[in-house]
């Protein structure tokens, strides 16, 4: 069963002899207890250890996944200049209702022959014609009849916890690699590859995916760039930073998590909590003198090793010397590679 956070700060209240808590003493979704939060900061920092030493295991990545949308250009749009209100128009111009689902507000609107996007503010489509609203007042020439596109670029994820993007495709496997591989970089770096316009590339393939803000439920987004026009599946692996503490039951790691990565985790709280007990014989016991020694290597030692397994010469290291000298006359000793691979890197 995975390790929750939770579970793991009563690990550590436990080892200095306080209750187990059933929920984090909270004022909405922040922390108030002082000792709490140190061993909440501790779970952040551990799995921040574990993940340096074996960065791409999957089971050390939390999975996230959304469905793109389609853009909207069915039929083509009445607009006026310096209005907010756009009507749907079938091909012949008469009114129609073209902006269902999924068109909804947050999204952007674009005049095909336009080089400037608006947000769209409101969605009404209970009434025929269907009717938008911007968010700012449209600023090219009137039409009663033009095509348009309706997209959307930003997507939220369902996990708050959001720390950084490791790997990010799109494709037809909702569980593997497989798929388009979306390059991960930073907004100002996709603003200069888009020369200042995220809306002028209508090629619909994603290349690329940033961080972007939160959402109104202050769930983490991401924006994709190039802007899909079609509906994909898109998987995200990514780490977590444990801010949003309202939720007992977040999990460390993966459910298929091993459980001696665990033990990392509940060995580095136990040191941090001796800590703060001033139990010195216990905290070198767990952590030594930086909490990167004791229980905590040993088990930060044996996930390692776990890890490379697929790497390694079973038999033992290989090891060259430009001195052949040293070689007959005294010989060189070597340990075998899986006694090395459970070293703390």
């Amino acid at each position: 069963m995975a390790l929750t956070l939770l579970e793991a700060v009563n690990r550590g209240l436990v080892s200095i002899g306080e209750p187990e808590i059933a929920a984090f003493t909270a004022s909405g979704s922040t922390v108030t207890n002082r000792l709490q939060i140190q061993l909440i900061d501790e779970v952040n920092e551990a799995v921040r250890i574990v993940r340096e030493h074996v960065h791409y295991a999957e089971w050390s990545l939390l999975h996230d996944a959304f469905p793109t949308v389609a853009a909207t250009t069915d039929g083509t749009v009445a607009v006026t200049n310096a209005s907010t209100t756009v009507t749907s128009k079938d091909a012949d111009g008469a009114n129609a209702d073209n902006f269902d689902s999924p068109v909804t507000a947050g999204d952007w609107f674009r005049v095909t022959a336009d080089k400037t996007t608006y947000r769209i503010d409101t969605v009404t489509t209970a009434a025929s014609p269907d009717t938008l609203v911007l968010e700012d007042a449209y600023l090219g020439s009137t039409s009663t009849s033009t095509a348009y596109r309706i997209f959307r670029d930003t997507y939220a994820l369902a996990h708050s916890d959001l720390d950084e993007i490791i790997v990010a495709s799109y494709g037809d496997n909702a569980y593997g690699y497989t798929g388009n591989r979306l390059q991960v970089k930073d907004f100002s770096w996709i603003m200069e590859a888009a020369g200042g316009d995220l809306h002028r590339d209508t090629s619909g393939k994603p290349r690329y995916i940033t961080r972007f803000g939160v959402d109104s439920s202050n769930n983490p987004q991401v924006l994709l760039w190039p802007f899909p026009d079609t509906a994909y599946l898109v998987n995200i692996w990514h780490t977590a930073l444990y801010t949003d503490l309202s939720a007992t039951a977040d999990v460390v790691f993966n459910t298929d998590a091993p459980a001696i990565a665990d033990d990392v985790i509940v060995n580095r709280l136990r040191w941090r909590a001796a800590l703060i007990d001033k139990d010195d014989v216990r905290a070198k016991t767990f952590g030594g003198n930086d909490g990167m020694g004791g229980a905590v290597a040993v088990s930060l030692g044996r996930v390692a090793a776990r890890e490379s397994r697929l790497y390694r010469d079973d038999d033992q290291m290989g090891l060259e010397t430009y001195r052949p000298r040293m070689r007959r006359r005294y010989g060189l000793r070597t340990e075998s590679q899986i006694a090395f691979d459970r070293l703390p890197r």
